[in-house]
This record gives C-alpha cells, sequence and structure tokens, in this order.
C-alpha cells in the first residue's frame, strides 16, 4: 500500500512539474516584437499577421506555405486549428504544442538566425498527413517581415533558402526510418499481406498432410531401422 502510494505520489510530481516547465518555457513576457496566427487545416498551414493585414502566407494544393518571422527577437505565435487535431512541430527550435479544436492557445518562440528551419504537424491528421508542413523564413528586424510579405518584387530582403522538411532516404534505410505515413501504410499493407500467403501455404501443407494417411511433406523423412530381436 505504501509503495502504490509513493509511486503515485511520485507521478503526479512529476506531471506537475512537467506541464509546469512547459508552461513557463513557452510563456509570452511582456510585449512581443511581433505576432503571427497559425491556424491548421487539412491538409495545410495558414499564417497571418496582425501587423501586416492583409498579407497571408496558406498551404496552396499541397505546396508549404512559408512562415516570415524575424530571427533573435521574442516571436508570439497564436495557434489554432479548423477542423481536427493537429500538432504545430518546429524541431530546430525544439517546440511542439497540440492544436485543439475549439482552443485558441498562444506561446512566445525565438528564431536563431541563420539557420534552414522547417516544420511540420505532429499530430496524424488523415491521409496527407505528411504534407502538413512549412519551412520558416527568417528576416533581421519586424521591417523586413513586412518587405517580404509584400511579394518577390520587393526584392529588398535576403531570405535563408528553407530546406525541403522531408529529405527521402532510399533503400534498405529508407523502409526503416521513413515518417510518411502513406509510405509506412502501404508497407504495412504488404507486409500484413506477405504473412497471410505464408500462413495460408503452411495450412495447405497441413490439410495435405492430413488428408493422405502415411504422407508428411512438413516433416523430415528418416530411414526406417530394423528391429532388433532380443535374444
Amino acid at each position: 500500500m505504501l509503495i502504490a502510494l509513493g509511486i503515485a505520489i511520485v507521478v503526479a510530481v512529476l506531471v506537475v512539474v512537467t506541464f509546469g516547465t512547459d508552461e513557463n518555457e513557452a510563456r509570452v513576457r511582456g510585449r512581443p516584437a511581433f505576432r503571427v496566427d497559425a491556424v491548421a487545416f487539412k491538409w495545410g498551414w495558414q499564417f497571418t499577421y496582425p501587423a501586416l493585414p492583409g498579407v497571408v502566407d496558406r498551404t496552396v494544393r499541397l505546396i508549404p506555405p512559408v512562415l516570415h518571422v524575424p530571427a533573435g527577437v521574442e516571436v508570439a505565435v497564436r495557434l489554432s486549428t479548423r477542423d481536427t487535431t493537429h500538432a504545430l512541430w518546429i524541431p530546430d527550435v525544439r517546440y511542439k504544442r497540440d492544436a485543439w479544436l475549439g482552443v485558441a492557445q498562444t506561446f512566445a518562440l525565438t528564431f536563431p538566425p541563420g539557420q534552414h528551419i522547417s516544420g511540420r504537424c505532429a499530430q496524424y491528421c488523415g491521409l496527407h498527413h505528411s504534407d502538413t508542413v512549412f519551412t520558416v523564413a527568417w528576416t533581421r528586424g519586424v521591417r523586413g517581415v513586412g518587405r517580404a510579405g509584400a511579394g518577390p518584387e520587393a526584392g529588398t530582403v535576403s531570405l535563408v533558402a528553407p530546406r525541403p522538411p522531408y529529405a527521402p532516404v532510399r533503400g534498405v534505410a529508407g523502409a526503416v526510418v521513413a515518417t510518411d505515413d502513406k509510405a509506412v501504410a502501404a508497407r504495412t499493407l504488404v507486409t500484413a499481406f506477405g504473412f497471410f500467403i505464408a500462413g495460408g501455404v503452411i495450412a495447405l501443407l497441413m490439410r495435405l498432410e492430413l488428408a493422405t494417411p502415411g504422407t508428411s511433406p512438413t516433416a523430415a523423412r528418416c530411414p526406417r531401422r530394423a528391429r532388433r530381436t532380443p535374444r
């Protein structure tokens, strides 16, 4: 009884400390330098900027959008979802936050300059889950975001060329480390069908053995030894 109570107390303390640390890590402190409204949907992202009316970065025909943010300053992100549960995950800034339907969450992130950054949805959300990705283009200063959001014709901001969110791996290694849900599903179906065929062949051999007396196709045949008559 005491052991179970002690384990429960330890688990409760760990849960409270974990959630408290996560909340404090991304808390918006003071007045952030820039704000982004991020909306997740099947299957893409939409980024709008309250300080830049009319500027929208959105997934179009599964083409990843580009999130424009200033580097080196605190950026307040307001995350919401339009249809189902999603998750905003940016590995390079070591942050992930789930997006729940009907709940808007605000947190602060700081994007380092000079890095190629990409993000994705970390919560399985359906057929094109692996296409729910985006890239991050940082600018020097908040004003640079406005010029970058004005379109390619602005030509006054040098953006970092984003890397592809998914770098496919070929061969056997690709089969092991694949994260594309469609590829994983296809390989699962092929593997299951292969085991189904193998099980069917074994079942047929067993039925053949039972159908004909004296046959043993699934067992090795051993030469008969002559019986010795005791003297």
